[in-house]
């Protein structure tokens, strides 16, 4: 039923899909969490700076407060202006002269760095490159499926028969039944027959 060559292109479909696609993916093929970790580096990288994004922002807080000595020094995030360090108007003093104007309040100052903008691009477009990215590779898993459809279609019939028959051989072995005895003459007779 089964040659060599169907149960090899078998196995590697078996390993494509295992090695691919999460066992319980999101409903929806647009959102991410599709393919899993390790079977793509661009994916993982995407996923790991998005999972470690408040991590990197409380280092980064850390580190500017080590270099500036500004204790009250804090990173905020707007809707218009996105990611910021915000100073007191006390500590105005203390700004390196690597901080970028953003704006001017009443009681504080909103900068940014290049390090800090270089972030905020990345993180802004970090899902929706993680979304179309694993959409891209989900469509070349189903690309490759389907260049495989004909082996799938062949397997998936010889198991069909398989299956009927071994179904039919075990009701009979169940069931004690046997194979009729066939004779060259006209004669006919049925012992212990059911129909």
């Amino acid at each position: 039923y089964f040659s060599t060559y169907f149960m090899k292109e078998l196995k590697n479909i078996i390993e494509l899909l295992d090695k691919s696609i999460h066992d319980e993916p999101n409903n929806l093929i647009t959102q991410w969490n599709i393919i899993k970790n390790w079977f793509n580096n661009e994916i993982d990288e995407y996923r790991d700076f998005i999972n470690n994004a408040h991590d990197w922002l409380n280092n980064y807080t850390k580190k500017l407060i080590d270099e500036t000595l500004i204790n009250t020094l804090k990173i905020k995030y707007t809707n218009s202006l996105w990611y910021f360090i915000e100073v007191s108007l006390s500590n105005k003093s203390k700004v390196p002269d690597y901080f970028i104007l953003k704006s001017t309040l009443i009681n504080s100052i909103r900068y940014t760095t290049e390090e800090l903008m270089s972030f905020d691009e990345k993180i802004s477009n970090a899902e929706s490159v993680l979304f179309q990215k694993e959409y891209e590779i989900f469509n070349q898993v189903c690309d490759e499926l389907s260049n495989s459809f004909k082996y799938l279609k062949s397997i998936s019939k010889n198991t069909w028969n398989l299956d009927f028959l071994s179904n039919l051989a075990e009701v009979a072995y169940k069931n004690n039944y046997v194979k009729p005895k066939i004779h060259d003459w006209y004669e006919l007779e049925i012992k212990e027959w059911r129909h």
